[in-house]
């Protein structure tokens, strides 16, 4: 992480990720949207990058609970005023979904 001394308001961000589905035991891929309103700390996007890789990829999540992994752990290690992810699942045994939340920090570290 570094200081946010350009007074960035808002940094999105793209992610994949495979996932086995716990309901219908189908593979899918969840394409991540991640928009961050950050604080006084700007994250290290390869930490975001390395979270999905070692705990998302390959695992067996519904969307809903790995965005609320995703979710979890940059509100805890980024420390955003807001964050909004949308998880866009089109290639699955159901039609193309899309689930967003939203949750909102204290910006503190």
């Amino acid at each position: 992480m570094f200081e946010n001394k350009h007074n960035i308001t808002n940094i999105r961000l793209y992610f994949n990720s495979h996932q086995l589905c716990e309901l219908g035991e189908d593979w899918y891929t969840i394409n991540f949207t991640i928009d961050m309103e950050p604080s006084k700390w700007i994250p290290d996007y390869r930490d975001i990058k390395t979270f999905v890789e070692a705990h998302l990829d390959g695992k067996k999540f519904t969307a809903e609970n790995a965005m609320k992994k995703l979710s979890d752990f940059m509100m805890s290690s980024c420390y955003p005023y807001c964050l909004k992810i949308e998880a866009e699942v089109g290639d699955s045994n159901h039609p193309r979904v899309i689930v967003t939340s939203v949750t909102y920090g204290i910006g503190d570290e």
